[in-house]
């Protein structure tokens, strides 16, 4: 084959490799577009909170509000008038900072209408809304020398008012400060008067010793009001101390806390007189207290509520009611008409507010059991002794009001002894009846608590006899008798509540000391 057309038939099949190439390009490039636009978006990345980074020179304000609109999925629409061109370096910033910072830095502003954000210079936003937009945010950059980036944006985030912005570089040190007029001027102040060498953060440490309060129980709080990530709190539960080290504002914030919060606990003393009435038989279904209060000509008991007992049948129902302290005489005489009545008991218990004060007047019934165990040669029987309590039970929790009212949650339980059961073995077994009620009432200071309609039944056994002859053995028993009665006794409860300090208990303690010899 001859040289020229050698060059020619290479010619051509240079050319078309040349076109081959440039369709397989082609062809790659429009996949990749096709590709692109079809892959679902990560909402998470889109919108305002997106996180960019921006390298501008002399770039055309449109070009780079296009340039937001793709990376954060946004509509954006620019009006007449907005043009100019900007330069900055941003990194790290999210899409919202990104475009506050260059429409400020250009006299231009912005608002959201249904999703879609409308550029438009600041002179047309100022006649729509009747306020200069930089007027209400101002944009302030400043390069840190010495200061940790990290360090004063924790701190000026704690004093920016709620539209403002503090963004940071951490690599180059330069800070951009979006904000009020007034915000602006605060936050340079403490920029300046801190960022000096060898100055570092004005950090205060302080040692608190809590008398009062528990520190396991506000530390939680107390760490809410330190400055995030330059706030330390050590805590010595053992000693209920605890140190702060923090800016001197916080510091007096959680002195100011302290003082609400580390006070003396008030304190409540709570008389308690337990009284017993056995009732007379015109009264055996309970005390009518509506009856008796008609027959007295003065008395201030007045019954302000009334539910059913919890285990007693259901026409008997305890009442709860309140009761002049001087009036208290004439009650226990008015009770004295519709049976015996007795004392049993006048408990004094001091308690703190919101504690628990408990009253107990119990004895303890004992019964006998039995334990068999048997093996192959012996049987061995083992009785033990158990005991229950029965009698009076009184729970009584005291929260103490600012206006001297008194909250009292009251649990008053009377517990006896209705029958035995007898084992196969002759043991006798005591059932025990309990009656028991709750409830909350709100009185002054130093009046009385009244709880009527606790009933029981108390069994009395006796033995007649003839004299000599009834101590005859075996032929004795024609000469004895044994009679079971039972009377039904209401226990009646009055409470006094007072409010009382520490050194007024001290007192009372030193009154019950004299005379002890």
């Amino acid at each position: 084959m001859e040289p020229k057309i050698k060059s020619v038939i290479g010619y051509r099949l240079s050319v078309i490799g040349i076109i081959l190439s440039f369709i397989l390009q082609t062809s790659f490039l429009f996949a990749q577009e096709a590709n692109t636009e079809h892959r679902t978006p990560n909402t998470e990345e889109m919108g305002l909170s997106k996180k960019v980074s921006l390298d501008l020179r002399d770039a055309k304000i449109t070009e780079v509000l296009k340039f937001l609109a793709t990376k954060g999925n946004l509509n954006i629409v620019t009006k007449a008038g907005v043009s100019g061109k900007v330069t900055l370096f941003l990194k790290d910033v999210t899409v919202e900072e990104a475009l506050e910072i260059i429409l400020i830095l250009n006299n231009l502003a912005f608002e959201e209408i249904n999703e879609v954000i409308y550029v438009m210079a600041e002179t047309e936003y100022q006649t729509l809304r009747g306020e200069s937009f930089s007027e209400r945010r101002q944009l302030k950059t400043l390069q840190l020398k010495y200061a940790s980036p990290q360090d004063i944006s924790a701190i000026l985030k704690e004093i920016k008012s709620s539209i403002g912005k503090v963004i940071i570089d951490r690599e180059t040190g330069a800070i951009i400060l979006i904000d009020t007029p007034e915000k602006l001027t605060q936050m340079e102040e403490i920029i300046e008067k801190f960022d000096q060498p060898g100055f570092g953060w004005p950090l205060t440490e302080q040692k608190f010793k809590l008398t009062y309060a528990e520190i396991k129980e506000i530390k939680d709080e107390i760490s809410k009001i330190l400055t995030k990530d330059i706030g330390k709190l050590k805590v010595d539960e053992r000693t209920n101390t605890f140190i702060v080290t923090d800016l001197p504002t916080k510091i007096e914030e959680v002195e100011q806390m302290l003082a609400a919060f580390d006070t003396p606990p008030r304190q409540v003393l709570i008389e308690a007189k337990i009284v017993q009435v056995t009732l007379d038989d015109d009264f055996k279904m309970g005390i009518e207290w509506d009856r008796l209060l008609s027959q007295a000509k003065y008395h201030s008991l007045r019954f302000t509520a009334s539910f059913p007992a919890s285990s007693l049948s259901s026409y008997q129902k305890i009442s709860i009611g309140t009761l002049a302290t001087d009036d208290y005489t004439v009650t226990v005489n008015l009770l004295k008409s519709v049976g015996k009545t007795e004392l049993i008991s006048f408990p004094r218990i001091a308690v703190l507010s919101g504690e628990e004060a408990k009253i107990l007047v119990e004895t303890k019934e004992a019964y006998v059991t039995q334990a068999i165990s048997q093996s192959e040669a012996t049987t061995i029987t083992a009785e033990s002794t158990e005991y229950v309590d029965v009698g009076v039970k009184l729970y009584v929790t005291p929260i103490v009001h600012p206006d001297g009212f008194i909250t009292m949650e009251i649990k008053p339980e009377v517990s006896s002894v209705i029958r035995t059961l007898i084992t196969a073995q002759g043991n006798q077994i005591p059932i025990i009846g309990t009656t028991e009620a709750k409830t909350k009432v709100v009185i002054k200071d130093g009046v009385s608590v009244i709880i009527a309609g606790l009933i029981k039944d108390k069994k009395t056994i006796s033995e007649k006899r003839v004299p000599l002859l009834g101590s005859i053995p075996l032929l004795g028993v024609l000469f004895r008798s044994k009679s079971e009665e039972i009377d039904k006794t209401e226990t009646v409860v009055f409470l006094t509540p007072r409010i009382i300090s520490g050194e007024a208990l001290v007192k009372e303690g030193k009154k019950g000391m004299k005379g002890v010899k």
